[in-house]
């Protein structure tokens, strides 16, 4: 009706207005008649033909974005998500929160303040190594303007707590990692929230005694590793990521010029020296056994023969 136009045009020409109504310009009157090349020159009345495109429509948005003509993923499209530059490592700035959580028994306060300055540092260095890992195992994957990443101290009771609720094991452990998942494809944001990195100082004194390296040697090891589950290898995930993710720590231990070897390497030795042990010693117990039969059959034998001989 010519009320309804009336205030469908009000709408769309109002400056004020934040409406994203779409404007249908007609390019000709509807009403307009043509006439065919053909009838060029000619007397009479002219003939009508109804030539394609006579009408075309066209959208003009006045403000906002004309969702109402677009799919509800139209606004991954977008230019503004894809128009941030590419960084590089160089460029790269990293922004590290780091801060402690119960009391850890081995350290004391000032010595464990010293830590937290410390690995505040050493993430600032390790974070572009893990995102450039990153880059080469995803090519499409592009470095942000600005990494944030949270690092926690802790002792054995606060990391027992999340090992518990979020993974249902009633232990403590060394390392936990918790990853913020990348944006949806095609959104590039110049600053990439990383997540956070939970790690037991109490564990860490207990396995840094047992490899025979100090606690920061240790606690370097754990931040490795760390962050490289933020960067996406998980290896949990079969046996090609548990090996991509063991050559990725040693790579990056080795490119910091940090001692130690990285945690899968070393798990993966333990578990092959305990293998060792187990069968050495099953082979020696067969061995023994071995033994005391050739000792009974040969006693036997003599046995039998002084009989013989008596």
């Amino acid at each position: 009706s010519d009320i309804t136009c009336s205030r469908l045009k009000w709408l769309t020409t109002t400056s004020s207005s934040r409406l994203a109504l779409p404007v249908v310009q007609q390019q000709q009157q509807q009403q307009q008649q043509h006439q065919h090349p053909c009838c060029a020159g000619k007397t009479g009345a002219p003939q009508v033909h109804s030539c394609a495109g006579s009408f075309r429509r066209s959208v003009v948005v006045s403000a906002g974005l004309p969702f109402s003509l677009s799919r509800p993923e139209r606004i991954l499209q977008f230019k503004w998500g894809r128009s941030f530059q590419a960084y590089t490592i160089g460029e790269l700035q990293v922004e590290v929160d780091v801060l402690s959580e119960g009391r850890p028994a081995c350290v004391a306060a000032d010595e464990l303040e010293q830590l937290l300055v410390q690995l505040e540092q050493d993430a600032q260095a390790a974070v572009p190594l893990a995102l450039q890992a990153k880059q080469q195992a995803q090519p499409r994957y592009r470095l942000p303007a600005i990494a944030n990443l949270s690092l926690v101290l802790c002792d054995d009771e606060h990391i027992q707590q999340l090992n518990k609720e979020f993974r249902g094991k009633d232990a403590p452990t060394d390392v936990l990692s918790f990853e913020i998942p990348d944006e949806a494809p095609g959104i590039v944001l110049p600053v990439k929230l990383l997540g956070d990195i939970v790690i037991s100082v109490d564990t860490a004194q207990q396995q840094a005694q047992e490899r025979g390296h100090s606690l920061l040697a240790e606690l370097r090891v754990l931040l490795v590793h760390g962050l490289l589950h933020l960067a996406g290898f998980d290896h949990e995930q079969g046996q090609q990521q548990l090996q991509d993710m063991a050559q990725h720590e040693t790579s990056l231990l080795s490119q910091l010029g940090w001692e130690g070897s990285g945690l899968i390497s070393t798990a993966e030795a333990a578990a092959a020296q305990d293998e060792g042990s187990s069968q050495g010693e099953e082979d020696a117990d067969s061995a023994d056994s071995s033994t005391r039969d050739s000792s009974s059959s040969s006693s036997s034998s003599s046995t039998v023969s002084a009989q013989s001989i008596a």
